[in-house]
């Protein structure tokens, strides 16, 4: 039996910061912008092929998409797709790294159907810019998340002895 050919492009994979929280100040913190990563993407992609790495992580940024609910502009990722395209990259995105819309907590009514929204949203954007195979990761670190916000104050919702109920609701 032969084979099947790995679903990865390289057996080392690269990742850049990607957070979108708000930290214990009040201050979104976008880890993308703050690294110049978004902007230094193309350089950033082809100092990964240099080392022979051909797979990074990647996150979409939803507090920066979501421009109001249910109303999405993907726009700032085009020049990932574009970089993707130019190096052969091969993008794992990150939907929900640490962070959500200003008026969202993951126990808002509405969390669920707006990030079921926004993940359809965003698979039909990648659709119709790039012909990879979507890779996806929903959530990043559901326990860290859920105890680092629902625990220790650490972001939004900064609850203390809710992290079960946070994570479950995750």
């Amino acid at each position: 039996m032969q084979n099947p050919l790995p679903p990865f492009k390289s057996f080392f994979m690269g990742g850049f910061e990607c957070a979108d929280h708000i930290n214990r100040s009040g201050e979104r913190i976008n880890l993308q912008r703050e690294t110049h990563h978004d902007i230094r993407v193309a350089e950033d992609y082809g100092a990964l092929k240099r080392l022979g790495i051909s797979v990074v992580r990647e996150g979409v940024c939803w507090s920066e998409v979501e421009v109001k609910p249910f109303v999405f502009d993907f726009s700032r990722l085009l020049p990932f797709f574009k970089a993707a395209r130019e190096y052969k990259i091969q993008i794992i995105w990150d939907l929900c790294h640490f962070g959500y819309p200003d008026d969202l907590i993951p126990t808002h009514p509405k969390f669920v159907v707006r990030f079921v929204s926004f993940c359809k949203q965003f698979l039909q954007f990648h659709l119709q810019h790039s012909r990879e195979r979507p890779w996806l990761v929903p959530i990043n670190e559901i326990s860290f998340l859920s105890w680092h916000s629902g625990d220790m104050r650490g972001t939004v919702p900064f609850a203390v002895n809710s992290g079960w109920d946070i994570k479950y609701h995750l």
